[in-house]
Order: C-alpha cells, then sequence, then structure tokens
C-alpha cells in the first residue's frame, strides 16, 4: 500500500467511527490486513528467489 492509500483508507475509518459504523469500519480493517498479508508475503517470496 503506497503512502496515500494509508491516507486515505484512515480517513476513511475515522468517518465511519464518527458516526457509529463501528462494523463496516472493521470489515475495511480485516481486508487491509488482509492486502498488506499478501504484498508482504509476495515481496518475502521475491527476495528469496533472488538469493540463488
Amino acid at each position: 500500500m503506497t503512502n496515500q492509500e494509508l491516507c486515505t483508507l484512515y480517513e476513511s475509518l475515522a468517518a465511519l467511527i464518527e458516526t457509529d459504523n463501528a462494523d463496516k469500519a472493521l470489515q475495511i480493517l480485516k481486508k487491509a490486513i488482509a492486502r498488506i498479508d499478501k504484498g508482504t508475503t509476495a515481496a518475502e517470496q521475491d527476495s528469496g528467489d533472488n538469493k540463488n
């Protein structure tokens, strides 16, 4: 995720929490974490491939 994407995500989450939409905010957080985890896993695999 880029810095801009993280800022947008933060702003969206803050707005949802402020309007008592905590359930929706939680769903978005879970999806974001999954997306970050996928990116981390892919980067780790790429760096492992470059070791040979």
